[in-house]
């Protein structure tokens, strides 16, 4: 059989050498090969004819007459030979294409062929396939990546010793030659396309042709069809492709799954799809925090993770063999890669960033970037990545020979980023230039990426090429004495202290002495040493409303303090101590791992139910007007505040859990949604509201209907739950007449008091609150100048308080904390907006319903838009338990807010 073969690169020999193995008459075609390959031409007997890509159809093709042509992946479809075969009706194959039509000729034990396994995607196909193969070998089977990486895939279905799976990375020039001559489609045990992004556009001729090459990887699969739930585009791929009766779509992202998917809750990923009762239950893979050490917790890694993991579990590896192989996985150079660290610089190589959708992953991974961009655009315009990152970049460096696109995209979208160029044509020239451009403007805490979002060919041999001559460069501007590492340690996790330097601290070996002061300083330091904004306004914030608070309980407690104690400090005295206590617990909690609070959770929520239910049982409870409140050996605190602090844990443990089910509550079994959220959540609120304490019950309720709407419970589930809660607290308030008779006295206005003696009594407290307010006016009568903490208001340095800020320093003062609460909340915002692992995002959104929602409660209730309930104003009320936990539940979050995640990605 004659066949010709169009190119001799690495494809172009293979199937040159496999064609005379197998007795074919070679002829091979191509405008360039190297001399080894010429060479080892002749030794398998086949011919080599050199001839331009634009100089139409050689005179020895036309003479060999071939009754077959395979094209290697880099022509182009409309290039002139391709064209010519077409006209003469001549079958035209890819490389791919006589692999599968070959992969028979070494077989398994049981007579039948490798399996395969075919990635596709415009960004992590070699990772996943890396990935995909090294499960499959912990899995015990023989598999070995292929394609574009690793063994050729016509030497790897030759090789005598055989394989039970092969993992092949296919690029959409490779796609597109398939599927297209009878007697070659490919049969894939499972294939993925992990994602969409345009590439390749000048290749392909349009999006449209590259996405159906790219959607051919799924054709005639026969068990698992993988994609992308956060890429619409592969799932549309999916429903279009004709696959094999039973093969099934498989989903991956970084939410919780679905029936069918993979994903990740509570920062652990899982397996809903290849398991019977998918419908209840899931597979537990690996955690993100064992991705870290892999260097795999960065969002697109964790993607492929998944992916890799579906692929292999559709192949029948267990959960337990893909936890061990990710653990001894590591990535290939030039992706994301830490060439140095110096005075406080990052450089970080990922040349494999050919396109812009590679890029934008490694852009969004660092605050503040110096970026070494351009080469091949292949036909992609940068504008919108250039728009997406402006913000976060220090300046740009440009390479490549033709840099004009991304010139002018700057010019557009980021007119203030300094834009530096490196004229410079020799390849040897290019790298040096770039990085003594990119020294000349970081600064300290800068990252210098080189992240192209584009092909080499132009300068450098391959991305490779382009990335190694790019570390060779770094470390020769750097110099061996002046770099601290080339490999950085990993950020530390939340609540570890980094390790210091050789040698002790800075301060230390300045000062001479590692015991003198210095250390302390650095020690200090490293308390409030955190990596975002939100941090450092989140703790300001909080500190300044407690020592507010201390200054309005010293002026609106004073008096009272004195009939009672003899001493007009004596409260504010109290209310200090226990701010001495809760700033340091503040500040400990900042520096714990997440880790430590989800392990804590349900001890947290166990222990303040069994001290509420004590309270409760037993009746240590304090006789006032609500008997929440426990006192032992002369100290009273009240439980119910513990079991706030509880549920930011435990609620963001279990919710996150609990979400997929609660969803899905038709196709499960009831237990499986109700426990153990309804008897511990409801056990908690139910104990508080038999101590009469309506005011923390709503609270609780609040932050449990807040944990469900932030993870995500479909509404009209929470709508019906909101219904019978709403039912029940009617029900609670009537059967209570205290309850009840304040409700009516909120809804009466206070009108008619003079003649209803009950009335008055349940009025007292909100109308001489109403009149402090009016008495401060716009500027307030002065601090300590209120009237009506003279025994006139009851509960004025607790429950009151605000009505007592009103009246000193006015409606000024007044809005002044209201916006403090405001700040607040956009820190809470922010960092919930920051965080990856959805625990810290949900135990944030329930302690910003917890404080900002008791706020607006007190404040309302003061002002009258609610009935008197009995809540403090957080941090600035008078109480030791209230300003205690809330300190606490602040420090949860500063835990979480201490650290950027994406900052920790990049960093391992």
């Amino acid at each position: 059989m004659r066949v010709a073969v169009l190119g001799l690169g690495v494809t172009g020999f293979a199937v040159a050498d496999t064609l005379t193995e197998l007795g074919a008459e070679v002829l091979v075609v191509g405008a360039r090969g190297s001399d080894d390959h010429r060479r080892l031409l002749d030794v398998i007997g086949a011919r080599f004819v050199q001839h331009p890509d634009d100089a139409g159809v050689p005179e020895e093709l036309l003479v060999f007459g071939p009754e077959l042509v395979v094209t290697s992946p880099g022509y182009h479809p409309d290039h002139p030979l391709l064209l010519w075969a077409a006209e003469a009706a001549i079958p035209v194959w890819g490389d791919i294409e006589l692999a599968w039509r070959l992969r028979d000729k070494v077989l398994r034990a049981d007579g039948t062929p490798a399996d395969w396994i075919l990635v596709t995607g415009t960004n992590g196909k070699t990772t996943t396939t890396q990935l995909t193969a090294h499960m499959l070998v912990a899995g015990g089977l023989k598999a070995a990546p292929a394609g574009n990486i690793g063994i050729p895939v016509l030497d790897a279905i030759r090789d005598p010793g055989g394989f039970d799976v092969l993992v092949v990375e296919l690029s959409s020039y490779q796609l597109h030659w398939t599927h297209r001559q009878v007697g070659g489609e490919l049969a894939p045990l499972a294939s993925v396309c992990l994602n969409i992004a345009d590439d390749h556009l000048d290749w392909h001729g349009s999006r449209e042709a590259y996405v159906a090459a790219k959607g051919r990887v799924y054709e005639n699969t026969r068990i698992a069809c993988v994609y992308n739930l956060a890429d619409e585009a592969t799932m549309h791929l999916v429903e279009q492709a004709e696959v094999q009766e039973g093969a099934r779509a498989i989903g991956f992202g970084l939410g919780s799954p679905g029936r069918s998917d993979l994903g990740v809750v509570d920062g652990i990923l899982v397996d809903r799809a290849f398991l019977e009762e998918r419908h209840t239950h899931a597979l537990e893979l690996t955690t993100l925090e064992e991705l870290h050490a892999a260097g795999l917790a960065a969002p697109h890694s964790v993607q492929n993770v998944l992916a890799a993991s579906a692929l292999a579990r559709a192949a029948g590896v267990e959960p337990e063999r893909i936890r061990e192989a990710l653990r001894s996985f590591r990535l290939d150079a030039h992706r994301t890669e830490v060439v140095a660290a110096a005075a406080g610089v990052v450089w970080i190589d990922d040349s494999k960033a050919t396109n812009a959708h590679a890029a934008d992953a490694s852009l969004r991974a660092a605050a503040s970037v110096v970026w070494i961009a351009g080469g091949l655009l292949k036909g992609v315009d940068p504008a919108p990545l250039v728009e997406r990152h402006a913000g976060r970049l220090r300046a740009a460096v440009l390479i490549g020979l033709d840099r004009d696109e991304l010139r002018s995209a700057f010019a557009r979208h980021a007119p203030g980023v300094p834009v530096l160029e490196v004229d410079g044509s020799e390849t040897e020239d290019v790298m040096s230039a770039a990085v003594r451009a990119a020294a000349s403007v970081a600064r300290e805490g800068d990252v210098v990426l080189l992240a192209p979002a584009a092909a080499s060919m132009d300068q450098f041999t391959d991305y490779a090429d382009r990335g190694r001559r790019f570390a060779e460069a770094v470390r020769t501007h750097l110099g061996g004495d002046r770099m601290t590492t080339t490999r950085p340690p990993a950020s530390p996790r939340p609540g570890e202290t980094p390790p210091e330097p050789p040698g002790g601290s800075r301060a230390a070996r300045a000062s001479g002495s590692e015991r003198r002061g210095p250390v302390a300083v650095v020690a200090v330091r490293r308390i409030f040493a955190a990596e975002t904004p939100e941090y450092f306004l989140l703790l300001g914030t909080t500190l300044f409303l407690v020592v507010f608070g201390l200054v309005m309980v010293l002026s609106s407690s004073s008096i009272e303090s004195w009939v009672s104690d003899q001493d007009f400090f004596a409260r504010t005295s109290r209310q200090a101590i226990l701010a001495a206590i809760g700033v340091p617990l503040m500040l400990i909690a900042a520096r714990a791992p997440m880790v430590f609070w989800k392990r804590w959770a349900w001890h947290a929520i166990i222990g303040a139910l069994v001290l509420q239910a004590i309270l409760i049982v037993v009746g240590f409870g304090s006789d006032t007007y609500n008997n929440n409140w426990l006192s032992i050996g002369g100290f009273s605190f009240q439980p119910s505040e513990f079991i706030k602090l509880g549920f930011v844990m435990w609620l963001a443990l279990i919710v996150t859990r609990k979400v997929t089910v609660i969803n899905d509550w038709r196709s499960g079994d009831w237990t499986q949604y109700a426990l153990p959220l309804a008897p511990v959540a409801g056990g908690a609120v139910g104990l508080v509201m038999l101590g009469n304490d309506l005011g923390t019950t709503i609270i609780l309720t609040a932050m449990v209907l807040g944990a469900m709407f932030f993870a995500g419970i479909r509404l009209r589930i929470m709508a019906v739950i909101t219904g019978v809660l709403a039912l029940g607290a009617f029900v609670a308030i009537r059967i209570s007449e205290s309850r009840s008779n304040r409700i009516d006295a909120w809804l009466s206005g206070c009108i008619g008091m003079e003649s209803d003696p009950q009335l008055g009594k349940f009025c007292y407290q909100p109308l001489h609150g109403w009149q402090a307010l009016a008495n401060g006016g716009v500027f307030g009568v002065g601090l300590g100048n209120s009237e009506a903490k003279w025994n006139w208001l009851p509960e004025a340095e607790t429950d009151f308080i605000f009505a007592v800020i009103g009246e000193e320093l006015g409606l000024v003062g007044a809005l002044l904390v209201v916006a403090l609460f405001a700040v607040l909340t956009v820190c809470f915002v922010r960092i919930i907006r920051r965080q990856v692992d959805p625990f810290a995002r949900l135990a944030t959104s329930i302690a910003m319903v917890w404080i900002i929602g008791q706020a607006l409660v007190n404040i309302a209730v003061v002002l009258g838009l609610l009935p008197v309930l009995g809540v403090p104003l957080p941090f600035i009320s008078a109480g030791g338990s209230s300003l205690v936990t809330t300190l606490l539940a602040v420090g949860i979050v500063l835990s979480f807010a201490r650290h950027d995640p994406r900052r920790q990605e990049f960093a391992q």
